[in-house]
């Protein structure tokens, strides 16, 4: 572990303890003061998707408090739910709430953005389709009265801000609804190859197997038993569900447990989505796109950073790379990508290890 994950992950953790199956939650900063001349107008929301990973963190840890003040802005931080209990599908249908989450949510909806009304927020949800919309935020305090009727942006780093994008192309942000105006996206887009699940009936298949509700020997058609399966996982606490999931080797670079082609919320491989011919449902969505400091640091050691990669190590890591996110013309596709990410002119440096998403968010 590098010394900036550690110290990342150290300052994080102990804000991460206290962990609840009832977790959807929102926190709302507002400036204590308002300029005199946004006291009768409407103040720019921001909303902030955590990321990292799909598979943990949350909203708390993060303070709009100091960003609302200086910005003149309300800046709401969201929990989503993670993981197995958020992102468990077969096939092209979404299963949520796999064992008991508290308040109960429609098993179909999607996972992104699950909201009930809270003290001072009114907020109306979609439930089937999981086309959670944002209609109104309000807000009273000390006299002062504000209206927001939209969300301004949208803004998450890594699992965050493929989230984010993802909804960019949805037709829930198709123009004449539109849900918010902006984006920005830090570390991570929809393009990213860990954005969305690959095989996730495999994943469901195998929680399922560690479970012990669903047989090893199991038919091909187990989708005809899927209701009887699902009752089962339910029989389970939280904890038999995770330790299941952690028994499962999803490759490097991919996720398990990630969105899915739903055909509702996501109605396309994002590759088809960002294509210009669908190019009208985010046109005029402003897009702000760049890096958070240290993005890659989870993936190298500190060894790593202070001494560098080894050839073999690093053709080991570009093979890994390689082989789990391409089916054909493999070693071609190697030698393409060391050739251009090698500085030729002072070869010793070595590769970039990481091949941005962003980039291709652009090309």
């Amino acid at each position: 572990m590098s010394a900036q994950r550690f110290d990342y992950v150290h300052r994080l953790l102990p804000k991460l303890k206290h962990q609840s199956e009832d977790c959807l939650y929102m926190n709302l900063f507002v400036p204590e003061r308002l300029e005199s001349s946004q006291r009768d107008s409407q103040l720019p929301v921001l909303v902030v998707v955590h990321g990292d990973e799909y598979g943990w963190n949350a909203g708390s840890p993060y303070n709009g408090s100091i960003l609302a003040s200086h910005g003149q802005i309300l800046v709401v931080t969201l929990n989503y739910r993670l993981g197995v209990f958020g992102q468990l599908s077969n096939s092209t249908t979404p299963l949520i709430n796999v064992v008991n989450p508290g308040p109960r949510i429609p098993r179909k909806m999607r996972v992104f953005f699950m909201f009930w009304e809270q003290r001072h927020l009114r907020l109306s949800v979609g439930t089937d389709n999981a086309q959670c919309c944002v209609t109104s935020i309000r807000w009273r305090s000390q006299g002062c009265h504000v209206i927001s009727t939209n969300l301004d942006a949208f803004a998450g780093w890594g699992s965050g801000a493929s989230l984010v994008s993802l909804l960019m192309a949805s037709p829930l942000t198709q123009p004449g609804r539109r849900l918010f105006r902006r984006a920005i996206l830090l570390d991570g887009t929809a393009l990213a190859p860990w954005a969305m699940a690959h095989n996730p009936q495999q994943y469901f298949a195998q929680v399922a197997e560690n479970l012990g509700c669903l047989s090893r020997n199991r038919s091909s058609t187990f989708n005809d038993n899927i209701d009887t399966t699902l009752r089962c996982m339910q029989d389970h606490p939280a904890d038999n569900v995770t330790k299941a999931v952690q028994a499962i080797e999803i490759p490097t670079f991919l996720s398990g447990f990630a969105p899915i082609v739903d055909g509702q919320l996501i109605p396309n491989s994002p590759r088809i989505s960002f294509s210009p011919q669908y190019g009208s449902l985010f046109r005029e969505i402003d897009l702000l796109v760049g890096f958070s400091s240290h993005p890659a640091h989870y993936l190298l050691s500190n060894e790593d950073l202070k001494s560098g990669l080894s050839k073999e190590r690093r053709q080991k890591i570009f093979r890994t790379l390689v082989r789990n996110l391409y089916e054909y013309h493999r070693s071609e596709l190697l030698a393409a990508i060391i050739n251009e990410y090698t500085d030729w002119e002072n070869p010793r440096v070595g590769v970039l290890l990481f091949v941005f998403p962003e980039q291709f968010f652009f090309d």
